[in-house]
């Protein structure tokens, strides 16, 4: 039992590995590339399919977080108080580039708006820490939501990311992602991971993958309907379409047929390395990819900008990793 425990977990962590890698692609994407082309619709089908990367990181958290038992407030607290050591202080650590790059050129009422954010999340990709502690803070709540419960928050999610894509493609206003990237919108994929990880439910894959496909499609469409629209390559980020897709996707992957079946190797323990330290390397590799740009770094390759990014900020956080003492690295969230 502890063995496939142990297995299962590391199937997991080989999950965070390849959503962390399909993070940084989606950084590293350019925009400039003809969308009738063979490789624009190849770029609009990769970087579509990308778009649950962030999901699956939501779902993973429900997905072992449910077993957390609160039977008093003091429990509660010390839960949230330890997930604040966790994930608030390497945001703060990773983040003070940032805020001070922000402080640049700044008046007294912009440099007070940057502070705000940069305690709050709001500056860079640094939202889903503020994201993740949102779940934390309604695990209680949503870990006890029965199936029923999870369709109509999945329904809601899906809703209301229609309604911020609506806002963000016609009306033209600069939606901060702390905002339209919140609770309400990912509250979905958080109630199915903690559902999926309580339960033994094993679904029709076959209708999954239908669900999955269709959702694929969907979005490209949909894709192509914003460039339409706007007349430039706009509208491959966060979609409605790429919702329903990415439910599709978690009852994939976290599926027991897949975990049950998976065997680490060689090549995959890196992979899984990648997603144990999946949190440093997601808040050090816009830092990262800010000097590169600023080198002026940059290739015609979509690939080879990812490639570059993703060795370089691996490179850093295992440097950190084996250079700095044990106790200093929880606080940069390296384990």
């Amino acid at each position: 039992m502890e063995h496939m425990l142990t297995k299962h977990c590391v199937y997991f962590d080989f999950i965070k590995g390849l959503a962390i890698m399909g993070v940084i692609a989606i950084h590293t994407v350019k925009l400039n590339f003809d969308p009738i082309s063979v490789m624009g619709v190849l770029i609009v089908v990769i970087r579509n399919f990308l778009g649950c990367c962030v999901p699956l990181f939501v779902a993973a958290s429900g997905y072992f977080l449910w077993k957390k038992s609160f039977h008093t407030k003091i429990e509660y607290k010390r839960f949230l108080t330890s997930r604040l050591r966790i994930v608030y202080i390497p945001m703060l650590l990773w983040g003070l580039p940032w805020f001070l790059l922000s402080l640049k050129g700044a008046n007294m009422v912009g440099a007070a708006y940057n502070t705000i954010l940069y305690f709050a999340g709001g500056l860079s990709i640094f939202y889903f820490i503020t994201l993740i502690f949102e779940c934390y803070v309604f695990l209680p709540i949503i870990k006890k939501v029965r199936f029923v419960g999870v369709v109509l928050l999945s329904v809601i999610s899906i809703i209301i990311t229609f309604v911020w894509t609506m806002v963000n493609h016609t009306t033209g206003l600069h939606v901060p992602l702390i905002v339209y990237c919140s609770f309400p919108t990912y509250i979905g994929y958080f109630a199915l991971g903690c559902y999926l990880g309580r339960t033994e439910i094993r679904p029709n894959c076959w209708i999954v993958c239908i669900i999955t496909i269709l959702g694929l499609i969907g979005a490209v469409a949909e894709t192509y309907y914003w460039f339409t629209y706007h007349g430039t390559n706009n509208g491959v980020g966060l979609k409605s379409s790429v919702s329903f897709f990415s439910f599709g996707v978690i009852l994939l992957v976290f599926s027991k047929r897949f975990s049950d079946k998976y065997k680490s190797t060689k090549i995959t323990k890196w992979i899984e390395w990648c997603g144990v330290q999946s949190m440093p390397i997601y808040l050090s590799h816009m830092l990262i990819f800010f000097i590169i740009n600023y080198m002026g770094i940059q290739f015609m390759t979509w690939f080879i900008n990812w490639l570059l990014l993703f060795s370089l900020d691996v490179f850093l956080v295992y440097a950190i990793y084996r250079g700095l003492p044990q106790k200093v690295l929880p606080y940069l969230g390296i384990r």
